[in-house]
């Protein structure tokens, strides 16, 4: 005997969702005709998901009962039947937004939903009438083949509706965890409403015109499985959620550990500027300081006494100053005159330098100077005199060296060694020069010159 029943199915999900759990054999045909189109252009297959086919098919239902197309809304409106958001959706996509929301309104899929529309207006819908519709339609075929806007969106969910003069086909770009719709059979009609409830899950009011005893107890025993999987569900769900928590709590002590690290690199880089910027400082101030350093230098002891050579021409007057106590008296009758040059090179700091080199001299005495040394020499008496000398800080110097005496066109001559300490006062490039030689002759008296003469740097 039939009944009139009406069943009330209280389902409990995390997500307060509902999901279709069958879809129709033309929705299957449908689904399985845009694989094949898709595998002709050289695309992957599209996971059947549950969650956008709960979507799809909730659709086409409001599509037939509420007939919500007409002048300025089309196929993808939604009415204001149920506990969705409705909106008459334009062509010019202003609300856009309406047809992404969905499958997050009605279901626990996360991303956005992008649907495709197919009316017959008055006729039934076959798969292949809607497939052939939506290729004849540049902009539905993109969709479905990848191409135009929509070439770099790479699908992960499908989900297919199809009642009576209507058909959708919603797809997702992120993948779709829950179960998969399975194929039904011929299995009466349940007009379904999935109103959100305050207590986290959802009513099914399911009214059911004809159904024996039997079809009603396998209709329970499938609910019955149905909660079985729900709460498998809802363990696996808290199980992640707990993983998640954990996740998130060690995500954030490295995100705490990185900002203490970026914070102590930055600290180190700022000491390492403060650092350079001292060097720089002091390297500068190091740089004047040796700028000026170097010209007190160049301005008390001018940059040409770095040269390594030492040469020096000089003249003098000279005035016999030892022999035997002749002269107890000076008498500017014998001053005589004559020439010198030094040849060496330096050594020691450039302003405490010191040199060594060979000196030589040239001295002739005057007629009267002559004389009084040998009172038979006809012609003037000539002294040369060859030595090596040291200038001690250029102002003191000390020779050792050699003394020829000889006379004009005399074959005779006497070679003595001399001995001389000079004084040298004046600038860095001439000098005022006193000086006194000695000499041994073979009879091992003292003889000696004493002179006054200026020299030149050259």
């Amino acid at each position: 005997m039939k009944h009139r029943l009406f069943l009330i199915l209280f389902i409990f999900i995390s997500q307060n969702i509902v999901f279709a759990q069958s879809i129709s054999s033309e929705e299957q045909k449908l689904y399985n005709e845009i694989m094949e189109y898709r595998r002709m252009k050289g695309l992957a297959s599209i996971p059947l998901s549950g969650s956008l086919t709960f979507v799809a098919q909730t659709h086409v239902k409001d599509l037939q009962a509420s007939k919500l197309e007409n002048n300025s809304c089309n196929m993808h409106s939604w009415s204001s039947n149920g506990t969705w958001t409705s909106c008459c959706y334009t062509d010019d996509h202003a609300k856009a937004s309406c047809m992404w929301n969905k499958p997050r309104e009605l279901t626990s899929y996360q991303g956005n939903g992008y649907e495709i529309a197919h009316g017959a207006y008055g006729a039934s819908v076959t798969a292949e009438s809607a497939l052939n519709g939506w290729k004849g339609s540049p902009g539905h075929n993109a969709v479905i083949i990848n191409q135009g806007i929509w070439a770099n969106s790479n699908w992960n969910a499908i989900g297919i509706g199809i009642s009576n003069g209507y058909a959708v086909v919603w797809f997702g770009k992120e993948i779709d965890y829950s179960s998969k719709p399975t194929l039904k059979m011929d299995t009466p009609i349940i007009k379904t409403d999935a109103p959100k409830t305050t207590c986290g899950g959802t009513k099914v009011i399911n009214n059911i015109e004809k159904v024996n005893e039997d079809e009603l107890t396998n209709l329970k025993n499938k609910v019955a499985q149905l909660n079985s999987v729900v709460s498998e569900k809802e363990g696996t769900i808290n199980k992640l959620n707990r993983e998640i928590s954990t996740l998130k709590n060690e995500n954030y002590q490295l995100e705490s550990a990185r900002t203490n690290l970026s914070n102590s690199v930055n600290t180190i880089q700022q000491q390492k500027n403060d650092k350079e910027t001292q060097y720089n400082k002091l390297s500068y101030e190091y740089n004047i300081l040796s700028d000026r350093r170097t010209t007190v230098k160049k301005s008390k002891y001018n940059a040409d006494e770095f040269h390594a050579l030492t040469f020096k021409i000089g003249l003098n007057t000279f005035y016999t100053s030892i022999r035997d106590g002749q002269f107890g008296k000076f008498d500017p009758s014998f001053l005589s005159f004559g020439a010198e040059s030094m040849i060496g090179f330096n050594f020691g700091e450039s302003y405490r330098r010191n040199s060594i080199g060979i000196t030589l001299r040239a001295n002739q005495a005057n007629r009267m100077l002559t004389n009084s040394l040998d009172s038979n020499a006809t012609q003037a008496i000539q002294f040369y005199d060859a030595e090596l000398t040291t200038l001690i800080r250029e102002w003191l110097s000390f020779g050792l060296g050699a003394n020829l005496i000889t006379s004009y066109g005399s074959p005779s001559y006497q070679i003595n060694p001399s001995v001389s300490l000079g004084l040298c006062l004046g600038p860095k490039n001439w000098k005022i020069q006193i000086n006194q030689q000695a000499t041994m002759n073979s009879d091992k008296k003292i003889s000696g010159r004493a002179s006054l003469g200026l020299a030149l740097r050259l």
